[in-house]
C-alpha cells in the first residue's frame, strides 16, 4: 500500500518540478515529452491492480487533492512556448493537465467509501469530474479552433487536418469525466429525492445545477463527436432535472434550437425537424412564455418542412408562428409556400400584407417580389411593385432600388406589351432626373444607380444582340445619362456601342459623329479605333480605315487577334487591301500574341490565298518566303494545326505551282516562275516521301530548270553574244545544281517503286526485274546540256552527259536529236563533236535494235550530213549509207516513202562533185559522181534529175579520160 502512494507522490512531486520548469526557462518539445512519460506513468499506476486494492483512507484523498492543487495551479501559469515546439503544443500541456485532474479525481474517488458517502462527497466528487470534462472540452474546441485557423492560413493537407479534427477518440476524456457526473449525480438524486411540496435549499440547487450542466456538456461532446443519438438522449436526462429548476428550460430549449440551425447549414434537415420540434415543446413548458423565441423556433422548423418538401406541415408551422406573433420574416415565409403551393390568391393576399407590414424590411419585400417572378406570377410581381413605389413614393433613395427591380421586370417579362415598355421608359426618365438631385446616403445611392445603369446596359445589350438597333440605342442613351460624368472609359464604351448601333444601322453618319466622340474620350483604346477602322471601312475611306488599323497596334490594351476580326470585316466589305493589312498584323513580332501561334499556318494561307486571288505576285511571293521561313524555325507541327499539315503544305505546294504556271502562260514573266517554282519545290520536301511527292518533286526541279534556261535566253548577254553577268552565272550554276537534285529525286522514286513492287510480287509469288527509268530522266539529262553549253563547259563532259542518256531505256531517238541541236546552238565554242556523237548514237540504236527503223535511220543519216564540217567527212558517211541501203535492200514500198530524201542525198552528193570539178579536182569529183550515180540507181530512172546527173556524168567522163593530167581509167558502173 505503501509502495503505490509513495509511488504516487515521487511522480507528483517530479511533475510539479517539471512544470516548474516549464515556468522558469519555457516550453520545449524535450520537457513535454518528459511529462507525457510521468503523466503515462500515473495512469499506469491508477490503472493498477495494486491501486485497485487499495482501501479507502485519509492519505489516499490528501494524495488526491494535492495533485488536483498542483495541477490548478499550474493551469494559471503561461508558460512560454520556444521555437522547436510544434504548432498544437500549448493546447497539448493543457490536456496533460486535465489528464492529470482526472487522476486526481480518481484518487479522490478511491478515498472514499461509496456505501457510507454524504451528500457534501457526492457533491464534491461530482464538481471534480465536471469541472475536468468542462475544461477538456474547452480545451479540445480550442485546439479545433487552432487547428482551422493554420489551416486557412498554410498549405496544411485538408484531408489531414479534417483527420485531426473529427478523430473520434478525441472526445473520450471528457466523455469519461462526465459520465462519472452522471454515475454520482444519479446518487445525489436518490439521496434528495424531489419533493414538490419542499422548498430547496441553496445547496441542492447548487448540485442540481451541476449535474444539468454536467448532461448540457456532455450532449455537446457527443454532438461534436458526431453522435447526435448520444447527444439527444443526454438532453432528454437534462430535461427531467429542469422539472426541479423550471428556471432553466430555455437553456435547453435555446441548445436544442442551436444544434438545429447547424444542422440545416450542414442540409441535415430531416434530423432538425425532432430537435426543433423539441425545443417547442420546452418553451412551451416554460412558465415565463417567450413568443419571440417559439415564432422563431416554428419559422425554422417551417423552413426544414419546406426543404424536405413538406409543404403542409410547413404551412401548419408558419400559420401558428404567425398567429402567435405576426413577424415579417414569418410573413415572407407564408408567400413562399403559396408560391410553392401554386395558391394564387394566397399569394397576392400575403404578399400584399406583407408589404403593408409596417415592420417589414425593403429588402425582404423585394425579395418576396423576386421569389414570387422566379415562380411564373409575373402580374403579381407587378401588383407587388406599384404597391411598393406608392408605399416608398417620399423615400427618394429606397424609391430608386425598387424601381431598379420594377424595371428589370417590365424588360425582361413585358417587353411584348408597349403599355409596359412605355412604363419601362418612365422609370428610366424618373430615375434619370432624381439621381440629378441631392440624397442622403449619397454612396449607397451611387451604388443603386450604377446597380441600375448596368441593368438598362445589358437590356441595351440584349437588344442590339437581337438587331434591334433603334431599341438599342434608346436603351444605350439612357444608361449614359445615368453615368457619372467623370467615368471616362464608361461613357466612352457607351458612345462605342451607340455608335455600333449606327453603323450596323447603315447610320454611317450618326456612328461617325458617335465614334469621333469616343475617340475624344479615350483616344487610346483598341476597341475605339477598331470601330473607327470598321465605320470608315464602311463609308469606303480605305486610307483611314488603315491608318486606325496602324494605330490599334500602338494601343495600351491591344490585343492582336483584333486584327483577325478586322480581316473579317474587311473580307466581308471586298476591301484586300484591308484584309492583308490586318493578317500582316497578326504576324508582326512585336504585336504577336502567343495563344494564336496555331492559327500561324492559317494566317500566312488566308494571306497566300488573298494574294493569289488578286494575281498580286510580289505579296505572295513574301508570304511564301515568311511560311517557309516559320516552317523551318519551328516545326510543321507549331506552324500549321495538328492533322492539317499535309494537307496545308500541299495547298501551298498547288498555290506555287498554279502561279508559276500563271506567270509563264499568261504573263511569260519567267523570272516570278523561277521563284514560284523553287517554292513549289521547297514545299514538297515537308511532305511524307510517297510516289505523289516525289513525282511533283522532279517536276518542279525541271520546271525550275526551264525557267533559269528561259531567263538566260532572254538576258541581253545571251542575245549579244556577251559573257554573263554574275547573277545569271549564279542562276545557271545553281540550276546545274538542281539538275543533281531533281536526278536524286528520280533515282529516289524509282527506288520506292522497286520496294512496292517487290512487296506486290511478294505477296503474289512472283518476281519481275522492270526497274524502267523514268520517262523525265533524259529530259533532266538534255537541260543538264543545255546549261552546261550555255555556262561553256568542256565539251568532254558533254559527252559524258550523252553517254549516260545512252545508257538509259527506252530512250526516244528524237532526245539525241534535240541534244544535237543544243550543242550546235552555241555561239562562243563549237560543241561539233558532241552533237554529232548524239546523233550517231542515235543511229547505233536504230541499227543494233530487234526492229530497226530505217526510214528514221535515212533522216539521221541526212542530219550528220548536214552537220559536217568538209565535204570530206560528209563522204563517209555517204559511203555509209549506200553500204546500209546495199545490206537492207529496201523494197519499192521503202523507196516510195523515202523518195524525196533519196532525191535530196542524190542532189546533195552530185553538187559536191561539182564543186570539186569546178575546184580541179577531178579525183575526189570522180568519187562524189560514183556516189550520185549509185543514189541515182534508187530512183525512177524517168526522174529529170536521174537524166541530167547521168548525162553530165558522161560528158565529165569524156573529160576524166581526155585530161592530161589525169590517167585514163575504165570503170564498171553499176
Amino acid at each position: 500500500m505503501s509502495s503505490t502512494i509513495d509511488t504516487l507522490k515521487r511522480l507528483t512531486f517530479e511533475i510539479q518540478n517539471n512544470w516548474k520548469s516549464i515556468n522558469t526557462s519555457g516550453l520545449n518539445q524535450t520537457l513535454f515529452q518528459t511529462i507525457e512519460e510521468l503523466i503515462t506513468s500515473l495512469e499506469s499506476v491508477i490503472n493498477s491492480p495494486e491501486f485497485q486494492r487499495l482501501s479507502p483512507n485519509d492519505i489516499l484523498k490528501s494524495v488526491g487533492y494535492d495533485l488536483w492543487n498542483v495541477c490548478v495551479e499550474q493551469t494559471k501559469k503561461k508558460p512560454k512556448v520556444l521555437m522547436d515546439s510544434s504548432i498544437t503544443i500549448q493546447s497539448d500541456l493543457k490536456l496533460q493537465i486535465i489528464r492529470a485532474r482526472k487522476i486526481a479525481c480518481d484518487i479522490v474517488e478511491k478515498s472514499v467509501k461509496l456505501i457510507s458517502l454524504t451528500s457534501k462527497q457526492v457533491n464534491d466528487i461530482l464538481r471534480l469530474y465536471i469541472k475536468t470534462g468542462r475544461d477538456a472540452l474547452i480545451i479540445i474546441k480550442e485546439k479545433r479552433k487552432d487547428l482551422k485557423l493554420e489551416q486557412v492560413n498554410s498549405e496544411l493537407n485538408d484531408m489531414m487536418t479534417d483527420e485531426i479534427i473529427n478523430d473520434p477518440n478525441e472526445f473520450n476524456l471528457p466523455i469519461f469525466c462526465f459520465e462519472k457526473a452522471t454515475t454520482y449525480s444519479q446518487k445525489f438524486l436518490e439521496l434528495h429525492p424531489n419533493n414538490n411540496n419542499a422548498s430547496q435549499d441553496k445547496f441542492i440547487e447548487s448540485a442540481l445545477s451541476n449535474i444539468l450542466n454536467a448532461f448540457i456538456d456532455k450532449a455537446e461532446c457527443f454532438y461534436l463527436g458526431k453522435n447526435l443519438e448520444a447527444c439527444f438522449s443526454s438532453l432528454q436526462f437534462a430535461k427531467k432535472i429542469v422539472e426541479r429548476i423550471p428556471t432553466e428550460i430555455h437553456r435547453i430549449a435555446m441548445q436544442e434550437y442551436n444544434y438545429a440551425y447547424e444542422l440545416q447549414n450542414q442540409s441535415n434537415f430531416e434530423e432538425s425537424v425532432r430537435w426543433l420540434k423539441d425545443s417547442f415543446e420546452l418553451y412551451e413548458l416554460d412558465e415565463n412564455k417567450q413568443p419571440a423565441k417559439q415564432v422563431r423556433t416554428l419559422r425554422l422548423l417551417c423552413n426544414a418542412y419546406i426543404q424536405i418538401e413538406s409543404y403542409d406541415n410547413a404551412m401548419n408551422c408558419i400559420k401558428m408562428a404567425n398567429q402567435m406573433l405576426k413577424t415579417s420574416p414569418g410573413m415572407f415565409l407564408e408567400v413562399k409556400i403559396n408560391t410553392i403551393l401554386k395558391r394564387e390568391d394566397e399569394i397576392q393576399r400575403t404578399i400584399f400584407e406583407m408589404i403593408k407590414y409596417t415592420e417589414t424590411a425593403l429588402d425582404l419585400s423585394l425579395a418576396a417580389c423576386q421569389f414570387v417572378t422566379e415562380n411564373n406570377y409575373f402580374q403579381i410581381s407587378k401588383k407587388s411593385y406599384r404597391l411598393l413605389l406608392e408605399l416608398y413614393e417620399n423615400n427618394q433613395q429606397e424609391y430608386i432600388r425598387i424601381s431598379l427591380k420594377y424595371f428589370d421586370l417590365l424588360i425582361h417579362y413585358f417587353s411584348n406589351e408597349q403599355q409596359s415598355v412605355e412604363e419601362a421608359f418612365s422609370i428610366v426618365e424618373k430615375v434619370t432626373q432624381l439621381s440629378k438631385t441631392p440624397m442622403d446616403r449619397m454612396d449607397e445611392s451611387n451604388q443603386v444607380l450604377k446597380e441600375f445603369q448596368n441593368i438598362i446596359w445589358s437590356v441595351a445589350y440584349d437588344l442590339f444582340l437581337k438587331k434591334d438597333y433603334q431599341m438599342a440605342i434608346s436603351f444605350y442613351k439612357k444608361s449614359l445619362e445615368l453615368m457619372p460624368m467623370d467615368d471616362i472609359v464608361n461613357r466612352a464604351k457607351a458612345l462605342r456601342s451607340i455608335a455600333k448601333c449606327y453603323l450596323y444601322f447603315d447610320k454611317i453618319e450618326e456612328a461617325m459623329n458617335y465614334g469621333e466622340d469616343a475617340n475624344q474620350l479615350d483616344s487610346k483604346s483598341f476597341h475605339t479605333h477598331y470601330l473607327m477602322y470598321q465605320i470608315h471601312l464602311k463609308s469606303n475611306n480605305l486610307t483611314n480605315a488603315n491608318e486606325f488599323l496602324r494605330k490599334m497596334k500602338m494601343d495600351e490594351d491591344f490585343k492582336a487577334n483584333i486584327y483577325a476580326l478586322a480581316a473579317q470585316d474587311a473580307y466581308k466589305q471586298g476591301a484586300y487591301d484591308c484584309v492583308l493589312l490586318s493578317l500582316e498584323g497578326l504576324l508582326d513580332e512585336d504585336s504577336f500574341d502567343k495563344r494564336l501561334s496555331v492559327e500561324r499556318g492559317t494566317i500566312l494561307r488566308s494571306l497566300a490565298h488573298l494574294s493569289y486571288s488578286k494575281q498580286d505576285y510580289d505579296k505572295l511571293l513574301t508570304y511564301f518566303e515568311k511560311t517557309i521561313n516559320y516552317v523551318k524555325s519551328e516545326g510543321l507541327e507549331t506552324v500549321f494545326k495538328r492533322g492539317e499539315e499535309n494537307e496545308s503544305i500541299e495547298w501551298f505546294h498547288r498555290a506555287a505551282w498554279n502561279s508559276a504556271n500563271d506567270c509563264v502562260q499568261s504573263k511569260n514573266d519567267l523570272e516570278k516562275a523561277y521563284q514560284f517554282f523553287r517554292y513549289a519545290t521547297l514545299f514538297y520536301t515537308y511532305r511524307e516521301v510517297s510516289v505523289e511527292s516525289l513525282s511533283s518533286q522532279r517536276y518542279c526541279y525541271l520546271m525550275r530548270i526551264h525557267c533559269a534556261l528561259g531567263l538566260a535566253r532572254q538576258s541581253p548577254e545571251y542575245l549579244n553574244g556577251n559573257e554573263w553577268n554574275f547573277k545569271t552565272k549564279e542562276m545557271l550554276q545553281s540550276a546545274l545544281q538542281e539538275v543533281e537534285q531533281c536526278k536524286k529525286v528520280i533515282n529516289a522514286l524509282v527506288e520506292f517503286n522497286r520496294k512496292e513492287s517487290h512487296n506486290i510480287m511478294q505477296d503474289t509469288n512472283t518476281l519481275s526485274n522492270d526497274t524502267k527509268r523514268d520517262k523525265i530522266y533524259p529530259y533532266v539529262y538534255v537541260a543538264e546540256i543545255q546549261l552546261m553549253v550555255l555556262l561553256q563547259c568542256n565539251e568532254g563532259l558533254l559527252i559524258d552527259v550523252i553517254n549516260s542518256i545512252s545508257r538509259l531505256e527506252n530512250v526516244g531517238l528524237n532526245i539525241f536529236e534535240l541534244v544535237c541541236s543544243v550543242c550546235l546552238e552555241s555561239k562562243n565554242i563549237s560543241y561539233y563533236n558532241a552533237a554529232k556523237h548524239s546523233l550517231q548514237i542515235a543511229l547505233k540504236k536504230i541499227l543494233l535494235g530487234t526492229s530497226p527503223n530505217y526510214s528514221k535511220a535515212i533522216m539521221l543519216y541526212a542530219s550528220l550530213i548536214q552537220i559536217c564540217k568538209t565535204r570530206e567527212e560528209s563522204f563517209a558517211v555517204f559511203e555509209e549509207l549506200l553500204k546500209l541501203l546495199n545490206q537492207i535492200k529496201p523494197n519499192e514500198q521503202f523507196f516510195k516513202t523515202e523518195y524525196n530524201n533519196f532525191i535530196w542525198f542524190t542532189t546533195e552528193s552530185w553538187n559536191n562533185s561539182v564543186y570539186f570539178y569546178k575546184s580541179f579536182k577531178y579525183d575526189k569529183a570522180e568519187e562524189w559522181m560514183k556516189i550520185a550515180m549509185k543514189l541515182c540507181c534508187f530512183l525512177d530512172q524517168e526522174e529529170e534529175l536521174v537524166k541530167s546527173i547521168s548525162e553530165q556524168y558522161a560528158v565529165a567522163f569524156d573529160r576524166f579520160n581526155q585530161s592530161s593530167f589525169k590517167t585514163p581509167r575504165v570503170k564498171n558502173f553499176v
